[in-house]
This record gives C-alpha cells, structure tokens and sequence, in this order.
C-alpha cells in the first residue's frame, strides 16, 4: 500500500510538472522577449536622437554662413531651409535667436522669419500657433461701419511703412475707445507707433495700446507674430469716408 501510494503521489508530480513546465517555460521566454524588446526600443531611439542630433548639427553649419550673409537670396535661402528642417525635427535650435534678429531689423524678411521661428517653436513642443501677419480692422456690425471701414482700410493702405492692411470685419461688440491690439515686442512696437501715428493723421485723437500676448500665445516661447487688430471704438464711428466722428 506505502509503495502504492508513493507511487500514485510521483505520478501525479510527474503530471503536473509536465503540465507546469511548458508554462514556466514560456513565461520566462516572453520575459526575456519583452526585455529584448524594450533594450532594443531603448537602441533604436537612440540611434535615431543621435541621427537628429548629427544632422542639427550639419543644418547649423550650412545655414549659419548663409543667415549671416550680406547677399539677401542667400538669407531668403537660408530662412525657407530653417523652416523645412523644422517641419522634419531637424533644425538648429541655436539658431533661432539669429532668426529672430533677422526678422526684427531686416523688414523684407520678416514674413520669412516669423514663419521660421513658429516652424521652430513647434519642434520645440511648445505648440505654438501659427498667426497671419498684417494690420485687421475690427468695426461695429452694421453695414454703415462695414463700407467705412473698408474706406478706412484704401486710407491706410496709402500709408507708407506700416503692416499690409488685411481685410476689414464686423463684431458684434467692440470697445468704447478705438484700441490697437497686438503682441508686444522689440520688433512689433515701433510697427505700432507707425499705425497709431497714420491713424492721427487721417483724424484720430487717441488709440490705446492692448497686448494680446497672455491671451493668445501658449508660452513664452512663443514668438510674437506680426499681427495687429485696429478696433474701432464707440466714441469713434467712422464716417463714409473711413474718418472718425470727432
């Protein structure tokens, strides 16, 4: 009976150690596969930062003589590449300070720069949003206010150094004071100066200045678009010829 019941006992070890076994042995195989797996994730990625790296560090070598060029085709060349590094991951962060100087004392290529510098700021992770340049009338939603303000935009569009006069639209609710709304900066203030001193000589008394920078960029990384909004307050109703009721 002892032997018996050894017997059946070693039996039935010998069953579920066959059984187990397999289990065993496949758990510890997929843990090893998986930890294979994340060494060679963790290798591939990397390989792929250093690639970036390596070609950021190409990009900065190429684009830096060109950027500081006095030959402009070469600083347009060098801007529109910046960008389409940017698009792919690859543009010389290091750079965007030169960018950004760029665009501030060199008009003819601001467009270009501020295309730049956003395209960087969004390979940056900051998300910066990307804003049209120019000057936008905001008028009160009558059809009056919409005619004058399109008179208002021929005026200013005769004015000479300030932002493209964009287009003209219809609020429903627009400040008492006429306002200039825009993001400030080195480069963007003295633009407003220009628009606050055309908007004088065709016979506005005051225009207040407003940032709309905490409201509209995410961070400070942000750069500040060229962007202007002329809110043509309640004290101001423009007359057909796009002046202001005084």
């Amino acid at each position: 009976m002892n032997g018996t019941g050894f017997d059946l006992k070693l039996d039935r070890a010998s069953k579920v150690g066959g059984i187990l076994l397999p289990v065993v042995v496949g758990f510890v195989g997929a843990i090893y596969t998986l930890q294979k797996d994340s060494n060679d994730k963790k290798a591939r990625d990397q390989a792929a930062a250093q690639q970036v790296l390596q070609a950021q560090y190409a990009n900065f070598g190429a684009l830096l003589p060109l950027m500081a060029s006095n030959d402009d085709k070469q600083v347009s060349t060098a801007l529109d590449i910046f960008s389409q590094e940017a698009a792919i991951g690859q543009a010389p962060q290091s750079l965007a300070p030169l960018v950004h100087q760029i665009g501030a004392t060199k008009l003819q290529f601001r467009a270009q720069a501020q295309a730049a510098e956003q395209a960087a700021s969004i390979q940056a992770g900051t998300g910066c949003k990307v804003f049209t340049s120019g000057l936008f009338l905001q008028v009160a939603n009558a059809p009056n206010q919409f005619k004058a303000g399109q008179a208002l935009a021929e005026l200013l569009k005769s004015a000479v150094g300030i932002p493209p006069v964009q287009g003209v639209q219809r609020v429903d609710a627009v400040p008492q004071q006429t306002q200039l709304r825009y993001y400030y900066s080195d480069a963007n203030d003295p633009e407003a100066a220009k628009i606050i001193a055309a908007l004088k000589g065709i016979g506005f008394s005051t225009v207040a200045k407003q940032d709309l920078s905490t409201h509209y960029l995410k961070d400070k990384g942000c750069a500040p678009p060229a962007t202007f909004e002329l809110w043509i307050g309640n004290v101001d109703p423009l007359d057909p010829q796009g002046r202001p009721h005084s």
